[in-house]
């Protein structure tokens, strides 16, 4: 299934974490194929920069849309700056050095 088709009936602010992923290795969420409810986190790589930038955008944008993204009201930025370190180890690219 098309990652595009799986996110579709998700939180589009919550898809938006995937789709920003996707731009940042040249794809499209309709490029990227989802088996057995697996993000295909081998299939794509970026280096440990571009990750630590994506992380930087990733902090803000889901502090930006908090209200959005959760039920719970939780203000502070900090608890972003630990959410999102969890949400790459569950989700990220393979790291590659040598790509970029």
């Amino acid at each position: 299934m098309k990652a595009s088709e799986y996110f579709k009936d998700d939180n589009p602010y919550y898809a938006a974490l995937f789709k920003e992923m996707a731009h940042r290795v040249g794809v499209t969420l309709d490029d990227i194929e989802i088996e057995n409810h697996e993000w295909p986190y081998s299939r794509y790589q970026w280096t440990e920069e571009e990750q630590d930038d994506y992380k930087k955008w990733a902090v803000e944008y889901m502090y930006k849309n908090r209200k959005k993204l959760y039920a719970r009201r939780i203000t502070k930025k900090r608890i972003r700056e630990h959410e999102v370190p969890m949400f790459l180890l569950l989700y990220a690219w393979k790291n590659n050095p040598t790509v970029g």
